[in-house]
């Protein structure tokens, strides 16, 4: 699964992955709000785990997380999550961006305060 997601997201397929949000957006935001209901994000530091374009990190900014962590295995998605935080007015001190692994996170135990994922598979 990595390799094709290297080769989609991040080679072969860019012309596609450059449409993404202009075809899944929509579906992502509305699906990100579903998965956000009853879930206090407020003044929290929260990991979003597969960020990709950033629907779902945005969507906990908008609702007055504190900080959001966006890890992505495509650095072309951070990418354009990069250019979107920007876009939005965001800095680093709300919203840090992180090539890794889902399957192998550096992290200790209570690095932050919630951890979610929207749009990733195993």
């Amino acid at each position: 699964m990595k390799q094709r997601v290297n080769i989609g997201y991040d080679g072969a397929l860019i012309d596609h992955v450059t449409r993404y949000d202009q075809l899944g957006l929509g579906f992502q935001i509305r699906a990100g709000k579903d998965q956000l209901e009853g879930l206090n994000v407020n003044g929290k530091e929260i990991l979003d785990v597969g960020s990709g374009t950033g629907a779902l990190s945005f969507l906990m900014l908008e609702n007055g997380a504190a900080k959001v962590t966006c890890d992505d295995i495509s650095e072309y998605m951070l990418s354009q999550c990069r250019k979107k935080a920007t876009d939005k007015g965001y800095h680093e001190d709300r919203i840090y961006f992180r090539l890794l692994d889902a399957e192998s996170l550096p992290l200790k135990d209570s690095s932050f305060d919630i951890a979610v994922t929207g749009m990733t598979r195993n």
